[in-house]
């Protein structure tokens, strides 16, 4: 049986639910085979253990009590049919767990996606890429623990309903004397949440190093610096040693602990065997730790999950998923009047302050040296950056109004111009626009044969490789589908070859006119296309 993880998170649960409990049960709330499925298996696990395990008293009480080899044997089928029955069971526990836990972080990553496309990141983008990527890994750990667990307690509660059978007063009085040792594990439990942050926390670093390193490997490695990076990542991959070794070390003494519960019941069952009128050679006595000893393996799963699940418990409260009370939108909004006015406009608290008008069909060509503010303008009027001033389109300020085109009819070509994993279509259609306007819109750039050229193939990570001057008008191309009036072009011609850079260059002033354009650029290719040209020459405050 194959279990296909959900799209669009968890229904039910809110974006920003931080209970990895409620996350377990509304998987298995959602798909009804799929909650049998592991409930079978859990009562299948569960009885087939205990079973076993009162075939093997069965037979240690015939063969004190003389019992004839027709008794013997039936109770050696019974542990046959019990193995069996467990065999099965845990056969389906093994499949349910792993496709459980697939499953909540499929879900969670969805509601991670949803949220940040709700509200945004607050911390740089490396640290939350590391919170996620450690995270994820955790909750659907902590998720096949939470199965685990489950499995344990169904395994325990008929060995309990067992020992009463045997005998009532021993099982009372056992479980009477572990109250103490049941108390500590709970004092330990709550040290153990507190280690479970701080090893999250160390991984996170170590991840965003190997990130950083990554990232900026050229950097580097042009600096002969690699002796300082590496330094510093082993001193991160130290202290994430350190938590981790912690953890686990804590993790183990959680599993220990419960081990040690069943031995300290074997040895309190024999202390008050005579005190209840059993002798040590008992048939009864001998029964009941049988039983007892069935719960062994229980007991170690029963700490080594608890343990799991609440690093799982710890990974979902850091993720990001907060939840947003902005209700959908329409996709855009309409602007009748493409023109756009400014008044003192920009970045609140840093950044350049700009005062102008464009009028619709316009291009403005944004010069200025490196940390002067340009891109930070660009966001600003994408609503990304608190801002100052106004700004007006048409007739409609939007200077305070949220992102997106229901509210600004500004179309984004960051530089590094994003691809997902899919054909030319589909990243023409990325952001909800029909295939013919992706392919009116390469018409119009007179890109055509991106069409010819590139096919069917699949582009973006794992798929071709396409050139920069390619991945460039794509991008513009799928800005153009969207119809919005407004264009925003950061360094449209950074790290393009003089080919290329004439095909963007022709493309953009076939725009001209038609859509009103602001380009932030280094490059002079601009000006061949441009009706205005502003410098920023101050920096960024």
């Amino acid at each position: 049986m194959c279990y296909r993880p959900r799209v669009g998170g968890s229904a039910g649960a809110s974006v920003g639910e931080t209970s990895l409990y409620a996350r377990v049960t509304q998987e298995l709330r959602h798909e009804g085979r799929f909650r049998w499925v592991v409930l079978a298996s859990v009562v299948a696990t569960g009885f087939g253990h205990a079973a076993v395990a009162g075939a093997g008293a069965g037979l240690i009480r015939g063969v004190t009590g003389h019992s004839g080899a027709v008794e013997l044997t039936t109770w050696g089928l019974i542990g046959l049919f019990a193995s069996l029955l467990k065999t099965g069971g845990g056969f389906g526990m093994a499949h349910a767990q792993a496709a459980l836990g697939s499953r909540v972080a499929s879900a969670l990553r969805v509601d991670i996606a949803r949220s940040l496309l709700g509200v945004g990141r607050a911390a740089p983008s490396q640290a939350v890429l590391a919170r996620i990527a450690v995270g994820l890994r955790e909750v659907e750990l902590g998720a096949r623990g939470a199965v685990v667990w489950a499995r344990a307690v169904g395994q325990l509660l008929p060995l309990a309903i067992a020992l009463i059978f045997v005998s009532g007063p021993l099982a009372i009085a056992a479980a009477l004397a572990l109250l103490p040792i049941v108390w500590a594990v709970a004092r330990l439990r709550r040290r153990f949440k507190s280690a479970a942050a701080g090893a999250l926390a160390s991984a996170e670093q170590l991840h965003g190093h190997v990130d950083e390193l990554v990232t900026n490997l050229d950097l580097f490695r042009s600096y002969g610096a690699g002796g300082r990076v590496l330094g510093a990542l082993t001193d991160a991959g130290r202290r994430s040693e350190r938590e981790v070794a912690r953890l686990d070390a804590l993790g183990a003494l959680l599993s220990g602990l419960n081990e040690t519960l069943g031995a300290l019941l074997v040895v309190l069952v024999v202390l008050l065997s005579e005190r209840v009128g059993f002798q040590v050679a008992d048939g009864r006595l001998l029964a009941f730790c049988v039983v007892l000893f069935m719960a062994y393996r229980p007991l170690k799963d029963l700490g080594e999950g608890r343990a799991v699940y609440l690093r799982g418990q710890q990974a979902l409260a850091r993720l990001p998923t907060q939840a947003t009370d902005e209700a959908p939108a329409p996709r855009r909004a309409p602007f009748t009047d493409a023109g756009l006015t400014l008044d003192a406009f920009g970045c609140e608290g840093r950044g350049p302050q700009l005062s102008l008008t464009l009028a619709q069909g316009e291009v403005l060509w944004i010069t200025g040296p490196n940390g002067s503010g340009k891109t930070t303008l660009l966001r600003t009027l994408l609503g990304l950056e608190p801002a100052v001033g106004v700004c007006r389109v048409g007739e409609r300020e939007v200077t305070s109004a949220p992102a997106g085109p229901a509210h600004r009819p500004f179309a984004w070509v960051p530089q590094e111009a994003p691809l997902i994993t899919g054909t030319l279509i589909e990243n023409l259609t990325l952001l909800g626009v029909t295939p013919d306007a992706g392919r009116a819109a390469l018409a119009t750039l007179g890109a055509e044969w991106l069409i010819e050229r590139l096919g069917e193939e699949r582009l973006g990570p794992g798929g071709r490789a396409v050139s920069g001057g390619e991945r460039r008008l794509i991008a513009l191309a799928r800005a153009v589908a969207t119809e919005l009036p407004i264009l925003l072009l950061d360094e449209p011609f950074a790290g393009l070859d003089d080919a290329a850079r004439e095909q963007l260059r022709d493309a953009l002033t076939r725009l001209r006119g038609a859509r009103t354009l602001i380009v932030v650029s280094h490059d002079p290719a601009p000006q061949r296309f441009a009706t205005r040209r502003h410098a920023i020459v101050t920096t960024l405050s």
